[in-house]
């Protein structure tokens, strides 16, 4: 944090966990290509709603079938990064499914990103909230959290899932010319894994994060 620039900090919220990452202008106001970055993926967004219909597999044909396409490797759980991320898909499971763990830390409010005083105090109880999960035992939370990864020209591609939960998550980096392969690739098991008439009809996580995809 320290490390920062000194802009304003908006909040963005998952939608199937708790606060995740901020950052915003120093007035908190859309400079005018934000706006039009946002904008351009409005329309992206109308298309590929269009591009979305009822049908969909479990996590484990997913797996399945990105094994039979793509050169796929389970990182070991005892990478630093395998405990940092299921710490935090531990954070999203209670903040949704067993809140009252959290105590009166189950809803923090947002502050006003200008006052800085209110960000300060906020992100103190973001801390906090993150030590309450720490502290409690994996036996009052059931996980089977899995991360695997695939290696692709110049680029890798994360796969995130927890099978107990049906949590499905997908991110990828890699150098500018290998980011569209990549998130080609990434709408692909994102399509595949699909949705149901209802995941459509309620707009779920599941739905959400297609769209998100196909907006990209």
């Amino acid at each position: 944090m320290g490390k920062m620039r000194k802009e304003a900090i908006s909040i963005i919220v998952g939608s199937d966990g708790p606060t995740s990452v901020f950052v915003a202008g120093k007035t908190g106001k859309q400079s005018v290509k934000m706006r039009i970055k946002n904008a351009i993926y409005r329309r992206k967004q109308k298309k590929a709603k269009k591009r979305i219909h009822p049908g969909s597999h479990t996590l484990e044909e997913v797996l399945e079938y990105a094994k039979e396409h793509y050169d796929i490797t389970e990182i070991s759980t005892t990478q630093r990064r395998y405990e940092e991320q299921k710490k935090c898909w531990k954070d999203g499971v209670i903040w949704k499914y067993k809140p009252e763990l959290l105590g009166e830390l189950r809803d923090i409010e947002h502050p006003d990103t200008s006052d800085k005083k209110a960000m300060d105090a906020f992100l103190e109880k973001v801390r906090q909230r993150s030590k309450v999960v720490e502290e409690i035992p994996d036996c009052e939370i059931a996980m089977d959290f899995h991360i695997y990864e695939i290696k692709y020209q110049g680029g890798i591609i994360e796969i995130a899932v927890d099978y107990h939960w049906e949590m499905f998550d997908i991110s990828y980096r890699g150098n500018k010319k290998r980011m569209k392969t990549l998130g080609k690739i990434a709408q692909e098991l994102y399509l595949y894994y699909g949705v149901t008439q209802e995941d459509i009809e309620r707009r779920t996580v599941r739905y959400s994060k297609l769209l998100l995809s196909l907006s990209v």
